[in-house]
Formats: structure tokens, sequence, C-alpha cells
């Protein structure tokens, strides 16, 4: 089928018209509905914390971009079902049919609508639905429950995947770029353990984490080597771990740079 230019710039507003209406209609039931989820979800803490007054208010509006950024494309479909069914039922799409245009040139107006429609949802989600969300929870959290915020990334209870393992640490100091507790988990490549090296502080020197001293304890190798690897995981939690201290002030070697 070879599609030709059948549409006017009168058809296109039309068509594009009777998709937007259905569209705002859908987004805006949505975002009704899910406020009203959202409210009777945290219906106890509005209660006990005062959240119907001002603050309240405050919250939900926060929490709006969020929510149209995740209902658009439910809005953008519903409104194409509606759109249409409601062009089929006023006898529009066989009217359409009788000027030669085909149903699917009647659609590129409204894919035209759906792609500025996922621009506009891409860049409300880079650009305001983060700093509205912060702002949201911090008022739910901090001004309503008078709560002290915890961020995503803390600065203790690190975990970083790595090459060949994990790293733990259990602090960082972001003033002197310190790491305190340090324990690496070194991995085979079937994911059973290999070795574990621990430190107590390794410091970022500008260019590589440098250790002021480390213990290694690998695994003890086993004349059983056709042992059942439970049996093998079990002995190495038992103490089959030999420990091989590492002299002052040496890197040794498995600290991961810091971009």
């Amino acid at each position: 089928m070879t599609l030709h230019r059948a549409l006017s710039p009168t058809v296109d507003r039309f068509l594009a018209g009777q998709f937007i209406g259905p569209f705002l209609v859908s987004l805006a039931a949505f975002t009704i509905a899910y406020l009203l989820g959202d409210m009777f979800d945290r219906f106890s803490d509005l209660i006990r914390y005062g959240g119907f007054g001002l603050l309240g208010l405050e919250y939900f509006a926060f929490k709006l971009p969020l929510i149209v950024s995740q209902l658009l494309p439910v809005a953008c479909l519903a409104g194409v079902l509606l759109g249409f069914a409601l062009l089929n039922r006023s006898g529009e799409v066989l009217a359409c049919q009788q000027l030669g245009i085909s149903r699917l040139e009647m659609t590129v107006p409204v894919l035209v609508m759906a792609a500025v429609i996922s621009l506009l949802d891409f860049t409300l989600s880079e650009t305001v639905v983060p700093t509205a969300t912060r702002a949201s929870r911090y008022l739910y959290e901090v001004e309503l429950k008078k709560r002290q915020l915890k961020g995503v990334f803390a600065n203790q209870s690190i975990w970083v995947r790595i090459r060949d393992g994990f790293l733990s640490a259990d602090h960082y100091d972001p003033h002197g770029a310190i790491l305190r507790g340090v324990t690496l988990y070194h991995l085979a490549p079937d994911f059973s353990l290999r070795a574990i090296v621990h430190a107590p502080k390794a410091q970022w020197n500008g260019h590589e984490w440098v250790a002021s001293s480390s213990t290694s304890y690998r695994e003890a190798r086993r004349s059983e080597s056709a042992a059942p690897r439970s049996r093998r995981i079990q002995s190495v939690g038992a103490g089959s771990l030999h420990q091989r201290p590492q002299a002052q002030g040496t890197r040794p070697g498995w600290l991961p740079g810091r971009s």
C-alpha cells in the first residue's frame, strides 16, 4: 500500500483535536484517581501529623510532575482509543474513507501528537520530576513527620561491585577521602569465594586508593577436588582460610580507582 498526501491541514487539525480532547480527559481522570489512592494510602500519617492543611497540599502538588510523567503513556493510549471510537461512532471514519483517506493515513496526525507527548514526557522526567520528587520527600519526611532525611547514598555500609568481586567499607570520610573498614571479596569465575582482603583504612592519593596495611585470607587447597560444592563452602567458613599479613605502607593492588 502506497501512502500519498490526502490530508489537508484542516483534516489534520480535526483529527488531532479529536485525539487531544479524550487524552486530556483521560490524563485528568487518571491523575485524580492516583492522587486519591495515594491520599488513602497515607491517610493514617496525614491524620496523625496534620497533613490535611497547606503542607499536605504542597506535598501532593510536588508529586504531580511524577504522577503526570507516569500516566502520560497510559493517557495517550486511552486518548487514541476513545478518540477513534468517537470518530467511528459519529461516522467520521466512514466519511474520510469515502474521501479516499485510509485509516492508516488518519493515524498520521495522531502519531505526530504522540511523538510530541513522548518528547514532553522525556523533558519532564529529566528536568522537573527529580527536583519536585526531592521536595515532596523532604516535605513528607522532615516537615510533616519530623524525621531526619536520609540520603539514598549514605557514607556508611558502602558496597561496590568491582571486576572480580565486591568491595565493602564501613564508613567514608569525604573530608580526608578515607575509606574505613575496607573489605574486598575476591570471586572465582564460577562465583565461589576465592579470597578476602581486609584493611582498616584506605586513602585516596589523587590517583589510586592506598591502604596503610592489609590482611589477606585465601582458601586452602584440598586434595578432594571432586568434593561437593556445599561441603567446600562450608569448610571455608569453618576455618580453612589462611591469613597472610602484608607490610605496612604498601598498596596491595586490590583497591579500585576512584573516578
